[in-house]
């Protein structure tokens, strides 16, 4: 049910009326009000505006395919009716919680004017709406949107634009183009972020402000409300409080669109693909290798994994995508191909389980992949806390299998938590190994990191090493493998077996 037709159903609630709603040509009642006679609802089935039948009246909304049926007690004066109508109206065109215009009635009324000239779209969106609600509740919530309100019906009277709210924390204001863009929606940012009166106090609150123009961005208002609408989360991206909608804006939105469209299907289609990224030990020891998955798009190309892994996992296919490395990775490094290698996988925490314990140890077995060469990683900033995920990783470790802790020393790292888990391994983020190109002091925070984990019986990896400085620093601070481009890109397997065996 839409925000609309929810006022509209409080509101017949309210006057004990009966909202009606035609669906697929057939009329039903929305609310529980005194049901009509059918004949009522059959001359409201055969699409008449303003019907009668047994002393009843039925007036269309004109909107949603919606009618207030009246009983013959409802209807007392022609002037009580023409009353009801007007309200009703006003419903069905105004926000009922802040009065602006919906976003149907906006485009109503300026549809034309803006296809025949020079028109100036701005998207504000809060950026800490959900944050009031949920700490200070819905009624602080509601007077935060009343406010707003208020202040940008002064603002369309004194500016000659038009209002509406869009969704629950955005809203779209429409004016002729007569200044500067920026100038004009830096205007209203100002008036909207003013602090806002509540009974505990004032706030202030942020906005992501995307602007779109007529006849630029489009000749129709929904394609300027659309470009607005981009450019505001482009906005949010980028850390910025207001953007202009450009043709980069639109490119992004149709590549991530693409992105979204095509996960499910890069399975089925053979699109993915796993790639090894060789670790190099630096003082004897076994060699490593990481699975990376790859996303070969049949038009985008190859997709960054920064790019498709959040829409893999806003989708729930997080799961099959880490069973297809697990997969492909213990297949392809299976006994015969071993050469001696520990093979390292990414493993979601939120994936970490009995049944993905024993799944892992199945396939292992299935493939003749030794358990004590499979290397587990998971990142700092996720390390599990649940007691059943933890004793899933302390069975795995049982069976061989070892736990390295990823990307260490960019979250809040916890010393209880790394002798908690009991991690084999521990793998320096690539952010602090860029530093020691520039940073003297930063050899002192890797000698303090390797030491840490010396003395917790972990083996050290660095990622992200790509000159030969950055190796040369490492070997002396006794690191046990590095990882990156200076001694290997990632390969496809066969590539990757190639190099190794000659």
């Amino acid at each position: 049910m839409s925000m609309n037709q929810a006022g509209l159903k409080a509101f017949a609630d309210r006057h004990s009326l009966t909202l009606v709603h035609v669906d697929q040509g057939r009329a039903q009642t929305v609310n529980a009000g005194e049901p009509p006679p059918a004949s009522l609802l059959s001359a409201i089935e055969r699409g008449y505006q303003h019907v009668r039948a047994a002393g009843w009246a039925a007036l269309s909304l004109g909107h949603d395919q919606l009618w207030l049926a009246l009983s013959p007690a409802t209807i007392n004066a022609n002037d009580e009716t023409a009353s009801l109508r007007k309200q009703l109206r006003w419903m069905d065109q105004n926000d009922r919680l802040t009065g602006l215009m919906t976003r149907d009635a906006l485009t109503n009324a300026l549809a034309a004017e803006v296809a025949n000239g020079q028109h100036l779209c701005i998207y504000a969106r809060i950026q800490d709406f959900r944050d009031v609600d949920a700490i200070q509740g819905t009624r602080a919530a509601d007077m935060v949107l009343q406010a707003l309100g208020g202040r940008l019906e002064m603002h369309c009277a004194e500016h000659g634009a038009h209002a509406c709210r869009i969704n629950a924390d955005a809203f779209v204001v429409v004016m002729p183009l007569s200044t500067d863009p920026d100038t004009a929606a830096a205007i209203l940012e100002q008036e909207l972020t003013q602090p806002i009166a509540l009974e505990f106090g004032t706030i202030r609150m942020r906005f992501a402000i995307g602007m779109a123009m007529s006849p630029d961005h489009g000749p129709a208002l929904e394609h300027l409300i659309r470009h607005a609408e981009l450019a505001s989360r482009d906005a949010v991206t980028r850390g910025q409080s207001r953007v202009l909608f450009n043709a980069d804006i639109e490119r992004a939105h149709l590549r991530s669109r693409a992105i979204a469209k095509g996960a499910l299907q890069a399975f089925t289609r053979g699109e993915l693909s796993v790639h090894y990224q060789l670790q190099v030990p630096l003082a004897g020891g076994h060699a490593a290798a990481e699975a990376l998955i790859r996303w070969n798009h049949p038009t985008l190309g190859a997709v960054s994994p920064i790019e498709f892994l959040p829409v893999f996992e806003a989708q729930g296919l997080m799961n099959r995508l880490t069973e297809f490395v697990l997969e492909t990775g213990l297949r392809d490094w299976g006994a015969k191909e071993t050469l001696g290698m520990n093979l390292s996988i990414n493993l979601p925490p939120a994936l970490i389980d009995q049944t993905m314990a024993h799944a892992i140890a199945d396939r292992c077995l299935r493939h003749q992949f030794p358990m004590s060469r499979l290397i587990l990683e998971i990142t700092e900033q996720q390390l599990p806390t649940d007691p059943d995920k933890l004793d899933s990783l302390h069975w795995l470790q049982q069976q061989g299998v070892q736990i390295a802790i990823d990307d260490f020393g960019v979250g809040q790292s916890c010393l209880a938590r790394l002798s908690q888990i009991h991690f084999n391994e521990l793998k320096i983020d690539r952010s602090l190994i860029m530093k020691l190109d520039d940073n003297a002091s930063q050899g002192a925070v890797i000698r303090s990191i390797v030491a840490l984990a010396k003395s917790l019986g972990m083996n050290v990896v660095a990622e992200g090493v790509e000159t030969e400085a950055q190796y040369a620093a490492l070997a002396k601070l006794e690191c046990d493998r590095i990882q990156g481009f200076y001694t290997a890109r990632p390969q496809p397997f066969q590539e990757l077996r190639s190099r190794l065996m000659h």
